[in-house]
C-alpha cells in the first residue's frame, strides 16, 4: 500500500549526535537540507559542512569562487554550522575515484559524525551524482571497518525515487529562507529558493494539513551501505539509457568478461561494474544462452559495453575463449552474471599488479553466500594466502576473484580454457597462469559469489560429474608437472605428513591426559558423594534451625501483641491526663479573671481614699470646729483601710490555695 512507498508520518529530524554535510556547490547544503540543519541547531546537534566545488563554472560562477564561498559562510552562520571547508574540486568536473573517496573517508572520520548528508544518486547535475557515489563508497569502507555510520541522501535537482524519512520543516521555514537569501549571486539568476520551497511543499502531500513543508531523505544504514549495488540498480539503468560518459585518465584498460545465461541478475552484475572506482573499464558480455537472451545495451553506467551474440548456446569453455579473443586492454577478469563486485574491487587488483610487474595475476577475497530477497546471507569466505601447492589439488580462487594480464591469453602458447573440461575449467586456467608466474593476494573481500540454486556447479557440492572432472584435471596436470612443481607437491605432502604426525602425537598426548583426567574425575566424584552426605546433614540442621526459628517467631508475635496492648492503654491514660490538664487550665484562667476584677475594685477604693484625703485637707483649713468631722472621717478611713487589707489578704490566700490544689492534681496518677 501507499505507506510502503512513502512515509505518511512526519519526523522532527533524523536522530544523530553529530552531522557532516557534503554539498557539491555552495548553496546545495541549504537548498537541500536547510530545514533539517535548522532543527539540528535548535537541538544543539553539531553540524559541519564540506563544499566540494566552489561553483566557479559558467554564469553561476561569474561572481567568482571567493564570493560563492563567502555566501556559504554567511548561511552557515545563520544556521549555527560549526565549520565549512572547501575542497575546491573543479566545478562540473568532480571525479568518482579512489582519491576523492579517500578524501571523503578522512573527512568523515575526522568529523566524528554518525550521520552524513549527501545529495542523492538520482540527481541531474554530474557533480551531484559524483559526490553522492563518493560519499556512499567512503561510508561503505568505513562500515566495513566497523563504523556504525549512516548516510541520508537529500534531493535538489531531481526528486528522490525512494523516500525513507520526511522531516517536518514547517517551523524552520523562516530559518531556511533566511539562510537561502545569503546566496544572492544565485538568486539573481533564478528563484531557486521558491523552487526548493515548492518541492518542500509537495513533500508534505502525505503528512496531513498541519504539516506545511517537508524535506525528503533516503536513509542508508550499514546493511545498505555494505552492498551499494542495490542502491545503484535504478541509477545504473538511467545512466545506461542516457549514456552519461566521463573523462578517463590514461590508465591501464581492464576488460570485464561476462558469460551470460540471461539470468535476471545480469543487471545487478553490470551495476556492480558501473560502480567501480577504477576509471578505465570495458565490458564484454557474451550470450551463452542462445535464443531468448535480452540485449544488455551499449553501456553500463559510463563504461562501454560490447555484446556478443552468436545466436546459439555456447559451452562455458568456448564462451570464455571467445571473450578472451575479443577483449582488448591490459588486464582482464571474469564475472558470472549472478555474482558481483564491490566498488573498489578492480582498483585494488590493478594496484597490486602495478606494484609487481613480474606477477601474472592478482586476486582478492570472495564471500560466498545466498541472497534472500535483498538480504545477503554469507556462508563462507575465500580469503586464503596464495599457495601453489594447494592450487594443484584444490580450487580456492572463485572466478570473479582474479585479475590477470591479458597478454598471457594471446598466441599459440597462451593460456586458454580447456574445452574437454565440462567443469573446473577456471581451475585449469589458474594452473596455466601459475605456471607462468606468481599470483598476488590482495587481502580482504571485494567480490561476491552467489549460490546458484537454478543450476550450475556450486562450490561445496561433490557430485559424480565433479568427481570425474577432478580426476580428468589431475590426469592432465600429472603428466605436465615440471620438476619444480613436483618438488612443490613433495614439499606440500611432507608438510601435510608432518602436520599429521604432529596431530597424531598430540592426539596420543591428549588420550593420556584424558586417562589421567578420568582418574581425577573419579576422585572428584567420590569427594562429591561425601559432600552430598555432608550437605544432607547440613540440610537437617537447617530444618531444625528453621523449626526453632518458627517457634521464636511465634513468641515474638505474642510479645508484639502484648506490647501493642500495653502501649494502647498507656496512650489512653495520657489522653485522659491531657484532658484533665486542659480542665485545670480553664479553672486557672477563670481565677485569673477574678483576680483581675478584684484588682480593678481595689483601684476604685484607692481613688475613694484619695478623695477623702483631699476633703480632710480642705477641712483642715476650715475652723477648728471641723475637727470632730475630721475625727469622724479618720474613723471612716481607718475602717476602709482595714476592709481593704482584709480583701487583699483573702485574695492572696485564695490564689495560694488554688495553686496548691492545681499542683497536687497534676502530680496525682490517674
Amino acid at each position: 500500500m501507499e505507506p510502503d512507498l512513502i512515509p505518511y508520518n512526519a519526523s522532527p529530524s533524523i536522530p544523530s549526535s553529530r552531522v557532516l554535510v557534503f554539498a557539491p556547490h555552495p548553496d546545495d547544503e541549504v537548498f537541500g537540507c536547510g530545514g533539517l540543519l535548522a532543527a539540528y541547531q535548535a537541538d544543539r546537534v553539531p553540524v559541519d559542512v564540506v563544499v566540494v566545488t566552489s561553483g566557479e563554472f559558467g554564469e553561476h560562477g561569474r561572481g567568482g569562487a571567493a564570493a560563492r564561498e563567502d555566501e556559504s559562510r554567511a548561511a552557515a552562520e545563520k544556521l549555527g554550522i560549526g565549520s565549512v571547508s572547501f575542497w575546491r574540486e573543479p566545478d562540473r568536473g568532480v571525479q568518482f575515484n579512489d582519491r576523492t573517496v579517500d578524501a571523503a573517508r578522512v573527512a568523515i572520520g575526522e568529523s566524528g559524525a554518525d550521520l552524513v548528508l549527501a545529495p542523492s544518486v538520482y540527481e541531474v547535475h554530474p557533480d551531484h551524482r559524483a559526490v553522492a557515489w563518493i560519499v556512499v563508497e567512503a561510508a561503505r569502507r568505513l562500515v566495513a571497518e566497523g563504523s556504525r555510520l549512516k548516510v541520508a541522501m537529500y534531493e535538489l535537482g531531481a526528486p528522490l525515487h525512494r523516500v525513507d524519512v520526511l522531516v517536518d520543516i514547517s517551523r524552520w521555514a523562516q530559518a531556511k529562507r533566511a539562510a537561502a537569501e545569503c546566496f544572492k549571486s544565485q538568486l539573481a539568476l533564478q528563484d531557486y529558493d521558491e523552487q526548493v520551497f515548492a518541492l518542500n511543499r509537495y513533500r508534505a502531500y502525505t503528512l496531513g494539513k498541519e504539516v506545511k513543508l517537508a524535506e525528503a531523505y533516503r536513509l542508508l544504514d550499514g546493511d545498505a551501505l555494505s552492498q551499494p549495488v542495490w542502491i545503484a540498480d535504478p541509477e545504473s539503468d538511467r545512466q545506461d539509457r542516457l549514456c552519461l560518459a566521463s573523462t578517463r585518465p590514461d590508465q591501464e584498460k581492464v576488460a570485464v568478461l561476462i558469460r551470460s545465461m540471461g539470468r535476471p541478475t545480469l543487471g545487478r552484475a553490470l551495476a556492480s561494474v558501473a560502480l567501480q572506482t577504477y576509471p578505465n573499464l570495458e565490458i564484454w558480455v557474451l550470450n551463452a544462452k542462445g535464443p531468448g537472451h535480452t540485449d544488455p545495451g551499449h553501456r553500463a553506467g559510463s563504461f562501454p559495453l560490447h555484446y556478443i551474440d552468436q545466436g546459439r548456446p555456447i559451452p562455458r569453455t568456448e564462451a570464455a575463449n571467445v571473450l578472451l579473443d575479443a577483449a582488448q586492454g591490459d588486464f582482464a577478469m571474469f564475472l558470472d552474471d549472478d555474482d558481483w563486485y564491490a566498488p573498489d574491487h578492480v582498483a585494488r587488483l590493478v594496484n597490486a599488479l602495478r606494484a609487481r610487474p613480474d606477477a601474472v595475476a592478482s586476486f582478492s577475497g570472495v564471500e560466498f553466500g545466498e541472497l534472500d530477497g535483498e538480504q545477503w546471507r554469507p556462508e563462507h569466505r575465500f580469503d586464503a594466502p596464495y599457495d601453489p601447492g594447494r592450487l594443484l589439488f584444490e580450487n580456492y580462487l572463485p572466478i570473479n576473484a582474479v585479475l590477470f594480464r591479458l597478454a598471457l591469453a594471446r598466441g599459440a602458447q597462451g593460456c586458454r580454457f580447456d574445452g574437454s573440461l565440462r567443469i573446473f575449467e577456471d581451475w585449469d586456467f589458474w594452473l596455466q597462469l601459475a605456471d607462468r608466474g606468481d599470483l598476488l593476494r590482495v587481502e580482504g573481500v571485494s567480490a561476491y559469489y552467489s549460490r546458484n540454486r537454478a543450476g550450475g556447479s556450486n562450490v561445496f557440492d561433490e557430485q559424480p560429474a565433479q568427481h570425474a572432472s577432478r580426476e580428468q584435471l589431475y590426469k592432465k596436470w600429472f603428466g605436465r608437472n615440471s620438476y619444480q612443481r613436483y618438488r612443490q607437491l613433495l614439499d606440500y605432502a611432507k608438510t601435510l605428513f608432518r602436520a599429521n604426525a604432529l596431530a597424531q602425537a598430540r592426539q596420543n598426548e591428549s588420550e593420556a591426559q584424558s586417562e589421567e583426567l578420568k582418574s581425577i574425575v573419579s576422585a572428584r566424584d567420590l569427594e562429591i558423594e561425601n559432600l552430598k552426605t555432608n550437605v544432607q546433614g547440613l540440610r537437617e540442621e537447617i530444618a531444625n534451625l528453621g523449626r526453632a526459628l518458627a517457634h521464636g517467631s511465634e513468641q515474638i508475635v505474642a510479645l508484639n501483641a502484648h506490647v501493642q496492648a500495653v502501649t494502647a492503654a498507656r496512650e489512653r491514660e495520657i489522653a485522659d491526663a491531657d484532658k484533665h490538664v486542659e480542665g485545670l487550665k480553664e479553672i486557672v484562667a477563670a481565677r485569673e479573671r477574678e483576680i483581675a476584677e478584684a484588682g480593678k475594685h481595689a483601684e476604685g477604693l484607692k481613688e475613694i481614699v484619695a478623695a477623702r484625703e483631699r476633703e480632710i485637707a480642705d477641712a483642715g483649713k476650715n475652723a477648728e470646729g471641723l475637727k470632730e468631722v475630721v475625727a469622724a472621717r479618720d474613723e471612716e478611713i481607718r475602717v476602709l483601710r482595714s476592709r481593704t487589707a482584709e480583701l487583699e489578704g483573702g485574695i492572696v490566700r485564695r490564689i495560694r490555695s488554688f495553686a496548691r490544689r492545681a499542683m497536687g492534681a497534676a502530680r496525682r496518677p490517674n
